[in-house]
């Protein structure tokens, strides 16, 4: 009976898989590399099409769009109006909790993800001259940004206080812009600079804001956790900017100096964590049996100590998996949680053993078993967003061009202002060579 009900739950799992295509981490080699080269006109002719109109991909091309100086954001402005209605749920996990939207096509977008959708329409309306739009749209950014579920769920970032300060002084509200800058330095105090930027009355004649990175990638980074199945289902992030300090010149050989912000990897943390909350029970059970079958594939041609070991661990997984499954399909709380602990003990015990006699069998697929276990290749989220930021100003002086120097490395940067004050430039430079 067990096994039956067991059967019955991957059949349920298998049907699952939706037929919808859905871009993997391989599809966005080209269009990243040419991003980590400054290329961004390019990265849009690579961008990958698989994928159709999703939230992940409108924003994604939108943030390319207007590093490139595009200001066309109609399909995000359509997209909006879909999830504009739909409600923001909030998770409690342990003392914290998160706020998210359901997507059309089932992605659940997560809070920089929703804000940052604001932060882009407000950046193209301000291209636009729109400046009233402009400012509604960063507000609704902040409504989310200071908004509270519970004190101790709060999201706040001191990176987006900085750019939507940004954002602020684009659309023409400077005050609005000193006190983002000062809320930035408040969550963290090494960000003198912010401070300083906040107590200027007067709005700098020149805002120059450098957008850098190449889009932050998630790694396998299994960790040995109460739950077996999570643990080494756990993903870390990197990206390849080197956080440089670097040094503007106008075309009369003045320094403006630029100052860094924090790095982003806390927004893909946090979405990793909200993600794992709202998955846990469907993606561990879908794991493990991707675990079994990458395992029974890799041994199928071996005999003996394998087939044992093998068995041990597919074992362990159909037992401890159905006992937690049970425990959560009954609707008792005590049994779900005596479940966990069970089924996971016996998973446990099951890998060990089974991997110890394995290892001493047969060299088995490590190649096989090592992409079904990183489920990296495969993680939903958006990648094309700022990893850091350069920020310098100046109160008087201007300059037709800047040369930006890092290193050995010397660019060109046209100043091509936008915003009600004409005073905001912002490019790309991906620092990461």
């Amino acid at each position: 009976m067990k096994l039956y009900l067991i059967g019955l739950f991957v059949i349920f799992l298998n049907t699952l898989n939706c037929t919808t295509v859905l871009h993997k981490k391989n599809d966005y080699i080209l269009s990243s590399e040419n991003l980590l080269n400054n290329n961004v006109t390019q990265a849009l002719k690579n961008f990958p099409l698989k994928e159709k109109s999703s939230f992940i991909t409108i924003l994604e091309k939108t943030y390319l769009n207007l590093l490139n100086g595009n200001s066309d954001i109609k399909e995000l402005i359509n997209y909006q109006k879909k999830i504009e209605s739909r409600v923001r749920y909030s998770i409690k996990r342990e003392v914290n909790n998160f706020f998210y939207i359901e997507t059309p096509e089932g992605y659940y977008a997560s809070e920089h993800e929703i804000i940052w959708a604001h932060y882009l329409l407000s950046w193209g309306y301000s291209l636009q001259g729109e400046y009233d739009k402009a400012l509604i749209e960063v507000k609704k950014g902040n409504n989310l940004l200071s908004g509270e579920i519970t004190q101790e769920g709060k999201f706040e970032d001191p990176l987006m206080r900085i750019f939507q300060g940004v954002l602020y002084a684009m659309a023409g509200s400077w005050e609005d812009s000193r006190i983002d800058f000062k809320s930035a330095y408040n969550q963290d105090k090494s960000l003198v600079w912010a401070l300083e930027l906040s107590k200027l009355e007067t709005e700098p004649s020149n805002i120059i804001v450098l957008l850098n990175g190449g889009g932050t990638e998630p790694f396998w980074d299994p960790k040995l956790e109460f739950n077996p199945v999570r643990g080494i289902r756990t993903l870390n992030f990197s990206g390849k900017g080197q956080y440089s300090k670097l040094i503007l010149r106008t075309d009369s050989g003045e320094t403006i100096p630029l100052y860094l912000s924090p790095k982003s990897f806390n927004w893909y943390n946090r979405h990793f964590t909200r993600d794992t909350e709202l998955h846990d029970i469907i993606k561990d059970s879908k794991y493990s049996q991707e675990v079994l079958g990458s395992i029974v594939k890799g041994t199928v041609v071996s005999t003996g100590g394998v087939i044992l070991g093998t068995i041990i661990a597919v074992g362990s997984i159909g037992v401890g998996g159905g006992i937690i499954y049970l425990g959560f399909k009954s609707g008792s709380s005590d049994l779900a949680s005596t479940g966990v602990i069970v089924g996971g003990t016996i998973i446990v015990k099951g890998f060990e053993i089974g991997y110890d006699i394995i290892s001493a069998s047969f060299d088995y697929s490590k190649k096989d078993l090592d992409t079904t276990l990183d489920t990296s290749e495969s993680y939903r989220y958006v990648r094309f967003l700022p990893e850091y930021i350069n920020i310098g100003w100046s109160v008087n002086t201007d300059s037709s061009s800047y040369v930006l120097k890092n290193r050995n490395e010397e660019l060109q940067i046209q100043n091509s202002k936008v915003g009600k004050n004409r005073n905001v430039i912002i490019k790309h430079y991906s620092d990461s060579k």
